[in-house]
Formats: structure tokens, sequence, C-alpha cells
């Protein structure tokens, strides 16, 4: 996930035109941290254009998975114009998120 990312930053700094781009990232608790101020760097310089946070195990919140999340109606909704874009790449990192994101539009 963060290697996407940091190519996108990369990309982006060479001023190539970015495709549109949505991240589901789940951890356990907010209070985890994990990434946070990285994806929001991200989200914030148009690096990411969607970003939803789920959390397993929030104190006082019901359990929310990102398996849960990809197959919600509101997040099929949001991906249905990116998964049209004849040039989409899709990725799902192992990892505790999931990213799906287009090629720039100068990719063959």
């Amino acid at each position: 996930m963060r290697g996407l990312l940091q190519k996108r930053d990369y990309l982006l700094s060479r001023g190539e035109k970015l495709g549109k781009s949505f991240l589901i990232f789940g951890s356990r608790s907010s209070e985890e941290g994990l990434f946070h101020d990285e994806i929001s760097d991200y989200s914030n310089r148009g690096i990411l254009d969607v970003v939803s946070h789920v959390y397993s195990r929030e104190p006082g919140k019901r359990k929310q998975y990102v398996t849960g999340k990809l197959c919600s109606f509101e997040t099929k909704e949001a991906l249905q114009p990116i998964l049209s874009e004849p040039k989409c790449h899709v990725s799902v990192p192992i990892m505790r998120a999931s990213l799906l994101h287009t090629a720039t539009s100068s990719s063959a």
C-alpha cells in the first residue's frame, strides 16, 4: 500500500495527471494510529481522493472490516465511476488496507 502511494506521490511531483484513487484502511482502533498521518497527508495533497477508515475493535462502536466496507452499497456507488475507467487498475494489498486506484492518464 505504501509503495503505491509513494509512486503516486512521485508521479504527481513530476506533474503527471493521476487517476482517481480510493482507499479503505482497516485497523483495530483509531488509537493505533497506523499510517494515519501519512494517509491524511496523501489525501490533503490529492494523491488519495477517497479515504475510509474501518476499525474492528473501536470502543463503543460495532466492528467493521475492510471486506465488509468494500461490499457496502456506499462503496459500490463510489467505486462505480472509478472502475468504469478504461485504464483502471485494482490493487488489494494483503495487509490491513485495500487500495483501488487508476493508472495515470499518461500510462498506456
